[in-house]
């Protein structure tokens, strides 16, 4: 729910899922980081840090 005054409320993560989103983002910066981030694709970030669709999606929003 969103609260027009404050903006949406924040997630609270699990420790697996701070984890989790921790290995998408270093995967994502190492691959930007070495092939730009125009060749860069969303399949590439869950290859390399061995997540599913969802995960990666949620963890890069």
């Amino acid at each position: 729910m969103t609260d027009s005054a404050s903006g949406p409320r924040p997630r609270r993560l699990t420790a697996r899922g701070a984890a989790t989103k921790a290995r998408i983002i270093e995967a994502a910066d190492q691959l930007m980081y070495e092939r730009g981030v125009a060749s860069t694709t969303l399949a590439d970030v869950r290859a390399s840090s061995g997540t599913s669709k969802s995960q990666a999606l949620s963890a890069l929003r």
